[in-house]
């Protein structure tokens, strides 16, 4: 956030200039001279060669992660807003309804999005759109059939009732996603950072006031999943728009069976490789609220999701920003045959010291912060984040650093990683909810706790990976 705050006023200094240098050819010999004569600019002409020097890489990084930041501030001012408008069950409501629409959306397009920004050529890439869209559509139109018949089998386990909203509510998000992971890889490929930017912006937006007017308005069984149903929508719509030029263009020339088929067998690793991997990765995310379903009431599953929510928001902003450049670092070195292990700790380190002081803040606080950010109804889900902090800042400390496997081809271990952290989700709970006599907050404690454990295990198997 900080490069795109100097880079933007380094930008208006470059216009400035520009504009007072126009009709000179000297433009940057005179900038010198210019701070020379007035020396309180200083800091201009430094903001200016900050703006020069930034290559391409790192302005594109500030860009999208410029908008991210954005996007998640959006969902902080929301919250406080939301969580007065709406009860804890509806909160709940929706965390069972996003759990199942990401693993299915995830799942439904086959990771044929993930090669688009690198197929090499626009036929590939064009291809691989059509791919994705064509299987989110297929896989989403079956599970909505099997839904329609076989409903009321995994309703009754989840003690909900068999309703047809939130099931077509599903059926709609996971064509949304494989729809909206499509456009958005393929204007990555584009280079239109700004556009990804401003397309995270606009979905919190539509998602935040559209939840906000559905609550005003009175629905409040269903109004946050109404309010996700119109952010993936408004950004899938502003994703095509600003891309259907090229889309209508490679339709024209690579839109054929023959090209579809090319790019299915050319890039059928995704499927079989990524795609199990990623399935224990989305799952052991989203398991816990559908098992909380079960196990508990759909108000706890609400003060799980909103806790859950808050507390991992550091991982988001920052293990995420970490993790985009680290990703380029560490590919960098792995191409020089140099060692990974000096930045690896040194990270580890740093981000250590961050999430101790952050996440003991935070579970300190956090009774009387959710009550008064929150209101009086989310004391309760303050005392639940207490131990929620724990599985917060293990997902802080380790996120970031699995695309060091990924780098290193160590996709195996990536994926017994994952395998290892859902089953222990599982059965720490399940375990817990017994030993506990089903007292659920003592049960997230001693899910955090064991989460802890594999997941620092985790990170020492990337060191020993990071040295080689």
């Amino acid at each position: 956030m900080i490069i795109v705050i100097l880079r933007f006023i380094g930008g208006i200094v470059v216009i400035l200039w520009k504009e007072k240098y126009k009709k000179t050819n000297s433009f940057k010999l005179n900038i010198p001279f210019f701070v020379s004569i007035y020396p309180k600019y200083v800091i201009l002409y430094v903001l200016y060669m900050f703006n020069l020097k930034l290559n391409e890489f790192w302005r594109n990084i500030s860009i999208v992660s410029g908008g991210y930041v954005i996007s998640q501030l959006i969902v902080i001012i929301a919250i406080p807003i939301l969580s007065r408008i709406y009860h804890p069950e509806n909160f709940g409501l929706q965390s069972i309804y996003l759990s199942f629409a990401l693993i299915l959306g995830s799942l439904f397009t086959l990771k044929y999005e993930l090669p688009i920004v690198f197929a090499k050529e626009d036929k590939e890439s064009f291809s691989l759109v059509i791919l994705t869209i064509s299987f989110s559509a297929l896989f989403s139109l079956v599970f909505f059939t099997l839904f329609l018949f076989f409903g009321d089998l995994i309703f009754n386990y989840l003690d909900l009732e068999n309703d047809l909203i939130l099931i077509f509510s599903i059926f709609v998000t996971t064509l949304l996603i494989g729809l909206l992971s499509a456009l958005l890889q393929f204007n990555n490929k584009k280079k239109k950072f700004s556009v990804s930017s401003s397309s995270n912006i606009i979905q919190s937006v539509s998602n935040a006031l559209g939840a906000i007017l559905f609550g005003v308005f009175g629905v409040l069984k269903y109004g946050l999943i109404y309010g996700y149903l119109l952010s993936y929508s408004f950004s899938v719509i502003f994703l095509f728009f600003s891309n259907y030029k090229s889309l209508l263009f490679h339709y024209k020339d690579y839109a054929n069976i023959k090209n579809f088929k090319s790019a299915f067998k050319e890039y059928v690793k995704y499927p079989k490789i990524i795609l199990p991997t990623t399935l224990f990765s989305i799952l052991s995310a989203q398991i816990i609220p559908i098992l909380l379903q079960i196990l508990y009431t759909p108000t706890f599953v609400g003060y799980f999701a909103m806790s859950n929510r808050l507390s991992l928001l550091p991982s988001i902003v920052i293990g995420g920003a970490i993790g985009s450049v680290l990703r380029t670092e560490v590919s960098i070195l792995e191409n020089e045959s140099k060692s990974i292990s000096p930045l690896f700790l040194s990270l580890v380190r740093k981000m250590f010291v961050i999430g101790i002081i952050l996440y003991s803040v935070l579970g300190i606080i956090s009774p009387w912060l959710f009550k008064f950010a929150l209101g009086e109804s989310w004391y309760n889900a303050g005392i639940l984040n207490q131990s929620v902090v724990l599985y917060a800042f293990s997902i802080f400390m380790t996120q970031c650093f699995y695309d060091i496997l990924l780098v290193k081809k160590q996709y195996k271990v990536y994926f017994y990683i994952q395998l290892s952290l859902f089953v222990i989700i599982i059965f720490s709970l399940l375990l817990g909810n017994y030993l506990f006599n089903k007292n659920p907050y003592h049960t997230i404690s001693f899910m955090a706790g064991c989460v802890f454990i594999v997941l620092m295990v985790s990170l020492k198997i990337i060191y020993n990976f990071s040295e080689d």
